[in-house]
């Protein structure tokens, strides 16, 4: 008999390792089913999202007295969403865009703070 706890001895414990290991890849399936079921959610959100944001983003153009200020942030948040779309949704986004999209959270946030 083998005292090293980290080997099979007999055909039951390798069942029982067997049976043990079913039990945790059953249980690590589910979870990614259902992971995989609340990304698909949140996509289907952020695109229901990003469409609201294109339609005020046009329309806000045929609208007066709308301080620039408003007009700048919804454009900046279109811009935005349309990149999570492209990039985590779609899987399309160019290196040059990466660069770039860098570059206007920086503005973005600097126009924050100087709100604050």
């Amino acid at each position: 008999m083998n005292n090293n706890p980290n080997t099979i001895n007999n055909d039951n414990d390798y069942m029982e390792f067997s049976k043990l290991m079913q039990e945790q890849y059953n249980e690590l399936k589910k979870e990614n089913k259902n992971l995989k079921k609340h990304l698909f959610n949140y996509q289907k959100e952020i695109c229901s999202i990003y469409g609201i944001m294109r339609v005020i983003d046009f329309m806000i153009s045929d609208l007066h007295n709308i301080p620039n200020v408003l007009i700048e942030l919804i454009e900046r948040q279109r811009s935005a969403l349309s990149r999570i779309v492209e990039k985590d949704i779609i899987k399309y986004i160019d290196e040059d865009e990466e660069e770039e999209q860098e570059e206007e959270e920086l503005i973005v946030q600097l126009f924050v703070d100087n709100l604050e």
